[in-house]
Order: structure tokens, then sequence, then C-alpha cells
């Protein structure tokens, strides 16, 4: 009887134990049952916030403006034509400046015309080397102004004696002093190059990333398809990863269909440029 006895206990333990772990095994998928419902609900919740985000965003598109491309014009120290024309139409000056040595932000004539016609945003060049001397005119640029700087514009054309190691050099050492004081880095190369006009290789005249914000151009469409000419330095600038900025541009003042190609070339680039600046000449188109 012992020997039945033992073994008829061992299998109520069994059983038991059997029970048990059904029990818990039970336990276990409500609980994962739980966690599935919860994760459920998670997930959904998670859609309906990801569609509430993109009808959001989509509202702040509306909402938002479309790009503007400001329109802009070259003031001269010997001004060709009658700058009365330009206030209240230019959003952007183009400044020339060559040594800055004296030179400061209130002593510049062709600045003063283009603040008394309400301009705000400047494009200014130089081709002084002293770092020094672009720190001391930078420094007196006044709050309320944007001001894009570029050290010797077009420097292709020079290139019998400013090879483009030299340039990127004088980059290296003016582009920090320009950001100090709130100038944005702006090289201005000729869109020329893009063409291989002369031999020349436009890569050899862009800065290293970070230490430049714009990608600047003098583009004229004098002997150029105005349509291509603006596809190309807009697929550089995209090259480049850095905003556009025309800072010259223009036709042959007796071209007959400057207007038109005008109208193409600043179409092509609205709302895709910072701002393309106009070369003065005898008419505004």
């Amino acid at each position: 009887m012992t020997y039945y006895g033992d073994a008829l206990t061992a299998v109520t333990m069994a059983e038991a134990e059997h029970e048990s772990t059904l029990t818990r095994l039970a336990d276990t998928v409500a609980t994962l049952e739980e966690v599935r419902v919860l994760h459920t609900v998670d997930r959904q919740r998670v859609l309906d916030l990801e569609a509430e985000n993109a009808a959001l965003r989509a509202r702040i598109a509306e909402l938002e403006p479309d790009p503007v491309t400001l329109r802009g014009v070259s003031y001269k120290s010997s001004p060709n034509t009658n700058e009365a024309l330009y206030s209240g139409r230019a959003d952007v000056a183009r400044i020339f400046l060559q040594n800055l040595d004296g030179r400061s932000w209130g002593n510049v004539g062709q600045i003063a015309r283009a603040e008394s016609h309400g301009v705000k945003v400047f494009v200014v060049s130089w081709k002084d080397t002293s770092t020094a001397r672009v720190a001391a005119f930078c420094s007196t640029i006044p709050d309320g102004v944007t001001v894009y700087g570029s050290y010797h514009h077009e420097p292709e054309n020079d290139g019998q004696f400013l090879t483009p190691l030299l340039w990127q050099a004088r980059w290296q050492e003016q582009a920090p002093v320009m950001r100090a004081h709130g100038v944005i880095p702006t090289p201005i190369r000729m869109a020329g190059t893009l063409y291989g006009v002369k031999g020349r290789n436009i890569m050899d005249w862009v800065l290293p990333d970070g230490l430049v914000d714009v990608c600047g151009f003098d583009a004229y469409y004098e002997d150029r398809d105005p349509a291509d000419l603006a596809a190309r330095v807009l697929a550089h600038a995209e090259q480049e990863g850095r905003p556009l900025l025309i800072a010259e541009t223009g036709d042959y003042a007796d071209s007959p269909n400057r207007p038109a190609k005008s109208a193409t070339f600043y179409g092509a680039l609205e709302g895709k440029a910072i701002a393309v600046c106009y070369w003065n000449s005898a008419t505004v188109d």
C-alpha cells in the first residue's frame, strides 16, 4: 500500500503542478493580450498624432508666404543713370569698393544714396587684402541692415596675379572677420566659368564647407540663353549646398530682346535665389 500511496501522492502533486503551470500560462497569455491591446492603442495614437502633425504642417505651408527673390541694382561712385528710378523699387544695393583704408559705412556716398532710397540689404565687395582694414570697415556697419560681403569678386578675371590658392587663403583670413561683425560671407564668381570660358574650371574657385554661407555669381545673359544660364547657376549653387545670390546681371544696353531676356532670367530664379542685382545702365528693366 505504501508504494501505491506514494505513487498516488506523486500523481496528485504532478497534477497540482500542472494546474499551477496552466494557471501561470493563462495569466501570461492574459498579460500578453493586455500588452497587445495597449500596443494597438498606442500605435493608433501615434498614427493619429502623425496625421494631426501632417495636417498642421500642410496648414503652416499654406500660411507661409512663397519665397521672394529680392531685386537689386548697382549704386556706383559715378552713377550713369538716374538713381531716383530706384527709389521704392530696389530691395538691394550692389556696392563696389576697392581699398578700405579710411572707409566706414557712413562715408561711402553710394551707400548713403541707397539708404536714402530705403534700401536695407547690401551686397558689398572690396579688393583690400588687409584683414585689419576689413575688420575696421565691418565694425562700422549699423544695426538694421543686412550685408553680404565679398572679397575680390570675379577673381577668375584677375588670374594673372590672383591664383585660386591665394584667393582661398585670403578668404580663410577674411571670412571669420566678416562673420564676427554680422556680415554674410559671399564669394562672387563669374557665371561664364560654368561654361568653361578661357578654359577655367569653377571648382578651382569653390571655397571649403563652413567658410562661406552663400554661392554668388555675376551672371550676364548678353550672349547666352537666359534660361540655360539660370539653370546652370542654380545647379551649381545646389552642388555647393548654398543659397544663390546674383550680384550682377544684365544685357547689352541696345539689345532689342533685353526686356524678354530679363523676364526669362528673373522668372527662372524667382523664389530660388536670395537676390538678383541688375547692373545699372541707361534704363532699368
